[in-house]
């Protein structure tokens, strides 16, 4: 599962609109963010089969520092601690630490629905994942897709033109690219697939967090509003 896990991240944006979607992306992705870099320094493996295309063309092998539950557990804990640290509110920072690492886990989950057999649970002594078809997981992943983008519609509004039109574009280009991942075959070298897959997330969540700008909150804008009605009331 690619696509899928970013409506994720758009549905927790709508519900903490202080919490910048940048690093929700980046939050809804660390499993696979830690699997390239674990990838890259040999500490995890996978086995490309160059004659196959999409999820089959690369197997996960060894996967059990980024991708079990308590992995999944140890990187939530992580990004919680980091958004901790950067709120101020300790209400604030506690509300926002639990939906974050609900975010990073949510990604174990989601990969348990989309993958076959594969996924460690504790190691890769026990492996679980139900494995749902190829034309099902796209759809499903859009769905999940279009469901985050309507509820983060709902919560902000837009401040210009790119505002309005730039985040649905956005969600449409990640969907199609879903796609294309999902029916191509892999890159060559274990290299090349750790650092495609590291360049896309950083990219979506950098076009994310700056689309994410030319919007604001529904409520700034309902408080803005009201504001102004008072003024002008004489």
């Amino acid at each position: 599962m690619f696509a899928g896990h970013y409506g994720v991240a758009l549905a927790a944006k709508a519900v903490r609109g202080d919490l910048p979607l940048g690093g929700l992306f980046i939050a809804t992705q660390a499993m696979d963010i830690a699997n390239s870099v674990l990838l890259l320094t040999g500490l995890e493996r996978i086995r490309i089969h160059a004659e196959a295309t999409g999820a089959e063309a690369v197997e996960t092998t060894y996967a059990p520092w980024s991708h079990s539950l308590p992995g999944a557990t140890v990187l939530a804990a992580v990004m919680a601690l980091l958004i901790t640290l950067a709120l101020r509110r300790r209400r604030q920072r506690l509300m926002a630490a639990v939906l974050v690492a609900l975010v990073v886990v949510s990604h174990w989950l989601l990969d348990v629905l989309a993958h076959p057999d594969g996924i460690p649970v504790i190691d890769h002594s026990v492996e679980v994942g139900l494995g749902m078809p190829l034309v099902v997981s796209i759809v499903v992943e859009s769905v999940l897709l279009l469901v985050g983008l309507a509820f983060y519609i709902r919560a902000t509004r837009p401040v210009n033109a790119l505002g309005r039109f730039g985040m649905p574009t956005f969600v449409v280009a990640v969907a199609a690219f879903n796609i294309y991942v999902a029916t191509s075959t892999a890159p060559a070298t274990v290299t090349l697939v750790a650092l495609s897959t590291l360049a896309a997330h950083v990219l979506f969540a950098v076009v994310a967090w700056w689309l994410d700008r030319q919007r604001i909150p529904a409520s700034k804008r309902a408080r803005s509003d009201a504001h102004a009605l008072a003024v002008d009331v004489p």
